[in-house]
């Protein structure tokens, strides 16, 4: 998805932690989406967390193609900046977005000023959730 649309959409990325099986925190990107109606979780972070999925029969208009059948998730969400914290229902999906960045690189080829302050430190690998108008 090019960048300009992302902005026309007055979507954008952020850094959360999910927790996974065992309670540990791990770092995920995701695309803040107001006019989504879902979240979404990519298939790959599910497994990565080790959390159990339930059967959901659902259709999903505009992500991809269309999806007659998937599984969904509840996860837990905290705020990298303070203890605040959200759980949401998730739709697993083999693939949310276009891929932003579309491959993960080596964060040392970025050659950035020194007094530049980057949002996202992880801007380099890419992202597995969308968080919708519900948390949005």
């Amino acid at each position: 998805m090019p960048q300009n649309h992302l902005i026309a959409n007055k979507s954008c990325f952020a850094v959360v932690l999910v927790y996974d099986s065992d309670g540990s925190r791990r770092a995920c990107r995701a695309l803040l989406d107001c006019r989504s109606q879902a979240n979404l979780v990519a298939k790959k972070f599910v497994e990565a967390l080790d959390l159990e999925t339930r059967p959901l029969n659902v259709s999903i208009s505009g992500v991809n193609d269309t999806v007659t059948s998937s599984n969904h998730i509840r996860i837990k969400l905290q705020s990298q900046l303070n203890s605040n914290t959200a759980a949401i229902e998730c739709i697993v999906a083999d693939q949310i977005i276009d891929k932003i960045p579309a491959v993960s690189s080596a964060r040392d080829k970025f050659n950035f000023p020194r007094n530049i302050r980057l949002a996202d430190l992880r801007f380099h690998i890419v992202g597995y959730l969308l968080i919708g108008a519900e948390l949005f």
